[in-house]
């Protein structure tokens, strides 16, 4: 496909004296049988002609480069006659579409069909589909195409009968290469779906028209994005819009797109997911360890298990984007995924739902955008108030480094206490020095009798606190459990008695339910003990500890590493001075550790204490990582953030791994120098550096000092997004070159 072929000079003249015959001459069967006879010759003579789309005729019929009629003698499409000619079809050249319809007929009636006019083939605008419909498309705008580029930059429209015959067309593409757009311009129904492996494809929707819908028979995936690299996205060009829909259907047990391990998905502003009622993870969007990128459009009006966009790593989110009004969760963050902002948001309405909810959880996190710059501040915060959490269990707050954000658990409301009916149990109604046993100054027996069967407790509050019996009441709790048991009278050994307080024992009728208390100001009496002498504390005078930030210590990362593909590694940075042990005084010092990166200047921060690489390391190689401290001083009661931030540098080593290693365990690395990275899912290129290998250094020691000299270029961090989502938008055209 794609016009990559070449004629010989006798083919073709065989295909213009096949058109003179047919502009020319007077139509006749006998002439129109000819024509076509020599262009089947001609097409039997090279293995480059291709078929075109739906085309009953030879190469210039190909989609590459489709023969135009001029208007002016191009007639009228007509119904196809029932008898015509029965010459026999050209035989099928290599490539054809395997979307041609057997049915067809290479020689058309002269008095109803010009030639090059397929036979039964409804014309254009008749409401046609044309998907997977078993019907014949016209060779001309079917509404689902591919534009190519010749190297003299002339364009061809190549027109396909169904989506499944444009997605064959495309080839297999590379890590680097462009997405392959193709154009739809109407409404097209699936009926089975529609897998991208090994491609990178972009499906626009190019009219306001557009539309991919769920077909009847259809309940698995609308489309499957499957092996490593491999891309879907969906865009609009403009005056365009794009939907995918997948309403009218029952038993659906599949999502529109599911994405899986290392592949792709992205979707831009125009475009909208609605309709999927589903029992799969996400009705919209289902993502297995692959990468999601949504630089607008709409997601509502799906049902799902989990949500309408499900997804167990992060998203990445950047312009206007709604995911909002559908059944259940709407964005499900399962794990400790969470969405990445990788540029300016705005009138954006995201609602998440997190699988594993806690406080202090992070759900959102401060990305980088195509060129590597982190978002500001202002626009992270901004970003932020877009999102909302599903439920009212939680809300989402800016975390404490102001590029995260976490959820804070909502507290509950107090519910409003049932006033049980007050009624006057407990004896007697005034305490003396006769009713109370001291025991020491903070505890006493108090003597109390009841009328009626009862079950009592106390507690101590702030005197301060007691204004009214409504200030008393609110402390009753009927359903406290452990609960006392008394008949008739009964001792209260009471503990804690201080200063300025009071002891409330309250009690609840075993038989009606009805309760008393009685308020006692134990700390008042005049019997309590007087408090002992006690000596005044010792005091503890001593230097303050400082400590320099190149005294802290790295452990785990000790030995040599095997690099396996996404495997990680664990590893512990103790900050100078945080083994120290209280009690402090003033001026102590102490630094804990806030991040790390592969950049000696701290760019793209990495808060995860997990180190691996995505492609795998097979040479053995020794690397720097830079990891920051911040100081902190204690004021002589509490630690005080100094605002200080140092680094220490660290080597870390990988160790070889042996091709035989590699095919026993059966992966394959992408690369020997590789790319680590921690949780954040963002990425930090490694380079090796000038220092000894590993093994001439006997591992050297787990840490290095401030100014050990940084042999390794600054690795510059991105999101891990679509591989070929890079910059001027994640829409990226590959246009093939054809042969002059």
């Amino acid at each position: 496909m794609g016009g990559r072929f070449k004629l010989k000079r006798k083919q073709i003249y065989a295909i213009l004296l096949a058109g003179v015959i047919a502009v020319g001459s007077a139509p006749s069967a006998v002439m129109a049988a000819e024509a076509t006879s020599a262009a089947a010759e001609a097409a039997a003579e090279t293995e480059d002609v291709q078929t075109g789309e739906g085309s009953g005729q030879a190469a210039s019929e190909t989609p590459a480069e489709p023969v135009e009629t001029p208007a002016e003698t191009q007639p009228e499409a007509t119904a196809p006659t029932e008898n015509t000619t029965e010459t026999p079809a050209p035989a099928e050249t290599e490539g054809e579409s395997a979307g041609s319809s057997e049915s067809q007929d290479p020689s058309p009636s002269p008095e109803t069909q010009p030639e090059g006019e397929a036979t039964e083939t409804p014309a254009p605008g008749e409401g046609e589909t044309g998907e997977e419909t078993g019907e014949q498309t016209p060779a001309e705008d079917t509404g689902i195409s591919i534009t190519t580029t010749a190297e003299d930059g002339t364009e061809t429209v190549n027109y396909y009968n169904t989506l499944q015959e444009a997605l064959d067309a495309v080839t297999t593409t590379g890590e680097a290469s462009e997405a392959t757009v193709i154009n739809i311009t109407k409404e097209i129904h699936l009926s089975a779906t529609h897998v991208i492996s090994g491609k990178k494809v972009c499906i626009t929707g190019a009219s306001a028209q557009a539309k991919i819908a769920r077909d009847a028979g259809l309940t698995g995936d609308i489309f499957s994005v499957t092996g490593e690299g491999s891309e879907l996205q969906f865009a609009v060009s403009e005056g365009g819009a794009l939907t995918v829909d997948g309403s009218g259907v029952e038993g659906v047990t599949g999502s529109l797109v599911n994405v899986g391990e290392g592949a792709a998905f992205g979707m831009s502003a125009g475009v909208t997911l609605t309709g999927n009622t589903t029992t799969a993870k996400g009705s919209a969007i289902t993502n297995n360890g692959g990468n999601i990128v949504l630089k607008g459009g709409t997601v509502s009006g799906n049902t799902g298990a989990n949500g309408a966009v499900y997804t167990n790593n992060d998203i990445m989110i950047q312009g206007t984007v709604s995911v909002s009004g559908n059944t259940g969760a709407n964005l499900y963050l399962d794990g400790t995924a969470a969405a990445v902002v990788t540029g300016a948001m705005t009138g954006s309405t995201i609602s998440l739902t997190s699988g594993s909810p806690a406080d202090e959880l992070v759900v959102i996190k401060a990305g980088s955008d195509e060129a590597g710059t982190q978002i500001g501040e202002e626009d992270f915060k901004t970003a932020v108030t877009q999102f909302t959490y599903d439920t009212e269990d939680y809300t989402i707050n800016l975390g404490v480094d102001v590029l995260t954000a976490v959820l804070t658990a909502t507290a509950e409301e107090p519910e409003e206490p049932v006033e049980p009916e007050k009624q006057s149990f407990l004896k007697p109604d005034s305490l003396t020095n006769k009713n109370i046993t001291w025991y020491s100054r903070s505890s006493a027996r108090v003597a109390l009798s009841t009328l009626v069967p009862c079950e009592w407790y106390y507690v101590n509050v702030n005197a301060s606190d007691i204004k009214s019996n409504d200030d008393v009441l609110k402390l009753y709790n009927p359903d406290r459990e452990n609960m006392t048991s008394a008949k008739n009278s009964f001792n209260v050994d009471i503990e804690g008695i201080a200063d300025g307080q009071y002891t409330i024992v309250f009690a609840k009728s075993t038989e009606n339910g009805n309760y008393d208390w009685k308020i006692l100001n134990l700390a008042a009496s005049s019997s309590r003990p007087s408090p002992s002498p006690t000596p005044g504390p010792s005091v503890t005078t001593r230097a303050p500890y400082t400590h320099s930030v190149d005294e802290s210590t790295v452990t785990g990362l000790e030995t040599p590493l095997k690099f396996y593909p996404n495997t990680f590694y664990e590893f512990h940075v103790t900050g100078a001075g945080q083994n120290d042990k209280g009690p402090y005084v003033a001026g102590d010092e102490r630094w804990v550790p806030a991040y790390w990166s592969t950049a000696s200047d701290g760019s793209s921060p990495q808060s995860s204490w997990r180190i691996g690489s995505e492609g795998g390391i097979t040479q053995a190689a020794t690397y720097n990582m830079y990891i920051f401290l911040k100081k902190y001083q204690h004021n002589g009661s509490e630690w005080i953030d100094t605002g200080i931030v140092e680094s220490i540098t660290v080597q870390f080593y990988s160790a070889e791994i042996t091709q035989e290693e590699m095919e026993e365990l059966g992966i394959t690395p992408t690369g020997s120098n590789g790319t680590a990275y921690g949780t954040d899912t963002y990425s930090a290129e490694l380079t090796a550096t000038a220092a000894a290998e590993y093994r001439d250094s006997e591992y050297g020691t787990s840490r290095t000092a401030v100014d050990t000299a940084d042999n390794s270029p600054v690795g510059t961090m991105s999101a891990l997004a679509v591989l070929s989502l890079a910059a001027g938008g994640y829409i990226l055209v590959r246009k093939r070159k054809k042969d002059a």
